[in-house]
């Protein structure tokens, strides 16, 4: 099930890895895995405590020859000394030039590829409920040979203008700036990536946080997991800012531990703001899935 932002930030974290960059060829065969090993698992956990309630919050993400298959959202909680939870999925499917996501909600969002780099260059989302969004998707190539996700429009209905914009700047690849307009409102922020030898590698070709909790690039969290919409930065965030708050003293840092192959275990964000400090923590299982014989 995918949900709007109610704010500009915090949202169910969607953070799959192993994912693939953007590439023309995005049905090519790819080599032979072994017998046991039918495509690759990331589940990611986070207790959320912002309600009085805990709420434990599950999400899977399943590959299979490198594309991202399906995702499932489980959120388990205690409500009068019972085990309750709910589940949502969502499906991923390729079509030519097409791939489209959709879940058991009714929402369908299908994307058109471009054919030089297989990323998206529009969508359209088909609500449950019957209404219609359109978007549209444009990139910059960076001096790192990256093809990033730069700019983003929104399109409520027939409307003849965007409804919201997401604009980025990469003049300076290690502090990009992040514009957003929602309708009549604005908000910019700096991003903190830092080079290869100062931060935590990439290995896992992660989006940005940020870009997946922020509306309206989370309609988009499945297609940038699946690597539809750009590649990933080479290290992993480790900061984000207001451009424009600067009475708030805003600043969320990101930290993160690795296992012995780089490969991300957890992440603790941590956000200060007006005097006040906000605490998350995502635990990462990376694994394969295992098939009987």
């Amino acid at each position: 099930m995918i949900y709007p932002m109610k704010r500009i930030c915090f949202v169910s974290l969607l953070l799959p890895l192993l994912l693939v960059s953007c590439s023309d060829d995005k049905e090519a065969t790819v080599e032979e895995e072994s017998a046991e090993v039918s495509y690759r698992q990331v589940t990611l956990t986070e207790v959320m405590t912002s309600d009085a309630q805990p709420v434990t919050n599950t999400q899977t993400y399943l590959y299979a020859d490198d594309l991202l298959t399906s995702y499932t959202m489980l959120q388990s909680f205690e409500a009068n000394g019972e085990e309750m939870s709910m589940e949502s999925t969502t499906s991923v499917t390729y079509s030519g030039n097409q791939v489209l996501v959709s879940d058991d909600s009714g929402n369908e969002l299908t994307y058109t590829l471009d054919t030089d780099h297989g990323c998206a260059t529009a969508c359209v989302w088909q609500q449950g409920g019957g209404s219609v969004r359109q978007y549209t998707f444009s990139y910059t190539d960076t001096s790192a040979g990256k093809h990033l996700l730069s700019y983003l429009t929104e399109t409520l209905e027939d409307a003849s203008t965007p409804y919201s914009t997401v604009s980025i700047d990469y003049t300076d690849e290690q502090a990009p700036i992040i514009s957003i307009r929602i309708d009549t409102y604005e908000q910019s922020y700096q991003l903190t990536v830092p080079t290869s030898s100062a931060g935590t590698a990439n290995v896992s070709h992660l989006p940005c946080l940020f870009f997946t909790e922020s509306y309206p690039l989370s309609v988009h969290a499945v297609a940038l997991y699946g690597g539809l919409l750009g590649d990933a930065f080479d290290t992993l965030v480790t900061a984000l800012q207001p451009t424009n708050n600067s009475e708030s003293e805003e600043i969320t840092t990101y930290t993160y531990t690795t296992d012995s192959d780089d490969i991300l275990t957890s992440c603790v964000a941590k956000t200060v703001s007006y005097g006040s400090t906000y605490r998350r923590t995502i635990n990462y299982e990376i694994g394969e899935v295992e098939t009987e014989e």
